[in-house]
């Protein structure tokens, strides 16, 4: 997973393998966190996760390359209520994951989407003169960063998170004749 810091990477992955939202997202320090998921079947199969939760931050930008190689997809997360993380998908993460693994396949995530409506985010938006990154927006950058595919998610309410996997799995099933265990990494 990639993804400026915030846009909730790590609460996701939490949440996804908890089943519940952490009370302290930021008592994580994910610089380079491995998770192993809970298997995920679809379609028959039965996939393994390698996952690997990514700092944003700029001073990691070395270590987390040297984790890419034989990566089989990536997911690039930006906060839907953060158009500034929104652009950064464009700007460095989209750059970053095609200059280091030209092959794999990315998935664009939208995280927070609980966020978009919710009174709070959009007065602080508003104050900014800015408002959340809409799901057309967000679709039609799926397909500048030619994605496999758009999906919106919320760690907190958990919305979205089983699907996602799901499709990222079944986007991995291609690659399974050549890699019989089953495992996909997944960054």
């Amino acid at each position: 997973m990639v993804g400026d810091d915030g846009v909730g990477k790590t609460s996701m992955i939490v949440t996804y393998t908890c089943k519940k939202f952490p009370k302290d997202p930021r008592a994580y320090n994910p610089a380079m966190i491995n998770h192993n998921l809970p298997i995920v079947t679809v379609d028959g199969y039965s996939i393994t996760f390698n996952l690997w939760d990514t700092s944003g931050q700029a001073e990691y930008g070395r270590m987390r390359c040297l984790i890419y190689p034989q990566t089989d997809i990536f997911l690039c997360l930006f906060s839907v209520v953060s158009p500034m993380s929104f652009g950064h998908i464009m700007t460095q993460w989209y750059p970053e994951v095609s200059q280091h693994c030209p092959d794999a396949l990315l998935f664009l995530v939208g995280t927070k989407s609980d966020l978009r409506e919710d009174p709070e985010a959009l007065k602080e938006l508003t104050a900014a003169n800015l408002k959340p990154v809409s799901y057309e927006e967000a679709l039609q950058m799926a397909v500048n960063i030619k994605a496999v595919r758009y999906m919106e998610c919320s760690a907190l309410s958990g919305h979205g998170l089983n699907e996602l996997f799901e499709e990222v799995a079944r986007a991995h099933l291609p690659n399974l004749a050549k890699r019989p265990r089953g495992g996909c990494l997944l960054i």
